[in-house]
């Protein structure tokens, strides 16, 4: 009893140092120039990808894992390295997200394919917006607002209350509301009924429901609730993802919505429009490959023999 004790005092005494470094790091990015906070941001990422093994490791061998037949291990290094340093390129923005103006966001984001955004909307069915953790997901959710578009993010509450409340409360002050994840099917069934945009990154092996589908010529367990409410509610699924470019400045790209197949099967069609949106998120990740989070475990979950394939 005293041993459990002393592990969530020393797990106590551990968060809270981690969320006083969080906060001096943010509070000092938003304190200096963009131009220094990507500096500074480059050379965390540097740091980071020596230093932290474990994540380098874990990007190394996913990436082999998609790449590694048409490349060679030290080409697979060089990408790891630049994954490290692109996730350090999106998070300037991403901390210093409350302090950029209506007027820099519209410039510093070029939008392609909103057409297919505003036919899917112009249904007055509701949109999700499906997309994966490529490049700064907070910065297309925060153009999206800024234009004019009523828009709600699906994210899984943080192990720290604290850091949960900063991150859902600057996406409020942003002016996009945050849907915790876990508790969304009621407020995504009435945003959707609005006919508003509800954001779901659904690239990641997380405890929710999902099917086993094809993702870089592997099967990995991938969530079916997008799929499932637009089975349901006959609300359209719109593929969008965003990158930074060499310069800086973001694109966000929206793809022509996903056609939703419905047939009498409907576990089989929850698997075959589950993989149609996965195969989509590839596409994505495929045109900005360093602009993926590699190191998270995308193959955790083995496949059952008895689950329907």
């Amino acid at each position: 009893m005293a041993k459990k004790r002393f592990k969530r005092k020393i797990k106590r005494i551990k968060n809270n140092l981690i969320y006083i470094a969080v906060m001096i790091f943010i509070r000092f990015m938003q304190k200096i120039s963009r131009r220094q906070a990507f500096v500074v941001a480059h050379g965390i990422s540097i740091m980071a990808f020596y230093l932290a093994a474990g994540e380098r490791k874990k990007t190394i061998c996913h990436l082999t894992i998609a790449y590694g037949r048409e490349k060679k291990p030290e080409e697979l290094r060089l990408m790891a390295r630049m994954v490290f340093f692109d996730l350090g390129r999106n998070m300037v923005d991403a901390i210093r997200l409350p302090q950029i103006s209506a007027g820099q966001l519209n410039s510093l984001v070029k939008v392609h394919g909103l057409k297919y955004l505003n036919r899917a909307l112009a249904r007055g069915k509701g949109v999700i917006a499906i997309s994966g953790h490529i490049g700064n997901w907070e910065l297309s959710a925060s153009w999206l607002v800024n234009n004019g578009y009523p828009v709600w993010a699906i994210g899984a509450k943080l192990y720290d209350q604290r850091i949960n409340d900063l991150i859902t409360s600057q996406r409020n002050a942003v002016g996009y509301h945050n849907i915790e994840r876990g508790k969304a099917t009621r407020q995504m069934f009435r945003a959707l009924k609005q006919g508003d945009i509800v954001g779901i990154l659904m690239d990641q092996d997380t405890r929710v429901d999902g099917v086993f589908v094809d993702f870089f010529g592997k099967k990995a367990f991938t969530p079916t609730g997008p799929v499932k409410m637009a089975m349901k509610l006959g609300c359209a699924l719109v593929p969008m993802a965003i990158h930074i470019e060499p310069d800086n400045t973001h694109v966000l790209e929206i793809k022509p919505e996903i056609e939703i197949i419905k047939t009498n099967d409907i576990q089989t069609d929850r698997i075959v429009n589950t993989e149609k949106c996965s195969h989509v998120i590839e596409e994505f990740i495929r045109e900005q490959p360093t602009q993926w989070v590699w190191m998270h475990r995308r193959w955790k979950t083995k496949q059952k023999k008895e689950y329907p394939s």
